[in-house]
């Protein structure tokens, strides 16, 4: 090896272990950032417990912060809806063996894999940290 080559390989393991300690510190800014500007807008995570989405097919419907909100799971992913009819504001239901959700009230529905309907639900975003899931709601709601 002469001594180009030796000073380009110290170069790139230099520059490797540089940011293979930099990035944890990076991506922990990032993640204050983001939690930061959730908070700035009004909106918090709250843990979902040890739900995950292959571990139940249909609907699971939790009380969180005042609010009624369903978690459908397909057993690969999952969504998050609020349970009130947007239209007329009563609670809609989840009819498994059609897999829609329905308001007795008005009488309209929402096919959730087709994602089309009478009415569209308001979604929550989701997401996995540490094989625990959250939702994104607004705070005091």
């Amino acid at each position: 090896m002469n001594r180009a080559e030796f000073l380009s390989q110290m170069k790139k393991s230099l520059f490797g272990a540089a940011k293979e300690f930099v990035s944890p510190l990076i991506e922990e800014d990032f993640e204050k950032i983001d939690q930061f500007l959730d908070e700035m807008a009004g909106m918090k995570w709250l843990p979902l417990g040890q739900l995950h989405p292959n571990e139940f097919i249909g609907v699971k419907d939790l009380f969180l912060e005042n609010r009624s909100i369903s978690l459908y799971s397909n057993g690969k992913e999952m969504k998050a809806l609020d349970k009130t009819c947007p239209a007329c504001h009563s609670l809609i239901h989840w009819i498994p063996f059609e897999k829609k959700l329905i308001c007795l009230a008005c009488n309209k529905q929402y096919f959730i894999e087709k994602s089309e309907g009478e009415f569209t639900p308001k979604f929550y975003s989701l997401k996995e940290k540490n094989g625990k899931w959250f939702i994104l709601v607004e705070r005091g709601g």
